[in-house]
């Protein structure tokens, strides 16, 4: 049985994915020339993360990570797997890339940006 509190913070999470989302738009709304939206994109994503209001999610994610382990996981989901997610979609799609090859890569460039290894080789 979850506590208020928790449901609260759950509902909390939900509500950021929406509104995250829809900030955030998706590469192909940045610009119509597709290497040019991939910037503007990735642009807009560091712009997101510099406000206060993200940074305090966070916090609040990493904060009840030790007592709700998959509750505390959605903040990192909403801002990183939403932006990983239209970038990948925007690579296959504008780029030709096979579909492949954005999904080999992704789970490998979150955890190195959650744990400080992030690599720009592939």
């Amino acid at each position: 049985m979850r506590l208020p509190k928790d449901a609260l913070f759950l509902a909390v999470v939900e509500r950021i994915r929406v509104l995250f989302g829809a900030r955030m738009r998706t590469p192909a709304e940045c610009s119509g020339q597709p290497s040019e939206a991939v910037v503007r994109y990735c642009g807009r994503f560091v712009q997101l993360l510099r406000w206060s209001s993200v940074a305090r999610m966070l916090r609040l994610g990493i904060a009840e990570a030790d007592r709700l382990r998959d509750l505390a996981a959605g903040p990192y989901d909403v801002l990183f797997g939403i932006t990983v997610g239209n970038l990948a979609a925007h690579l296959v799609t504008a780029l030709g890339l096979a579909a492949d090859v954005p999904a080999r890569f992704a789970p490998r460039w979150q955890h190195g940006w959650a744990f400080g290894e992030a690599e720009c080789s592939a």
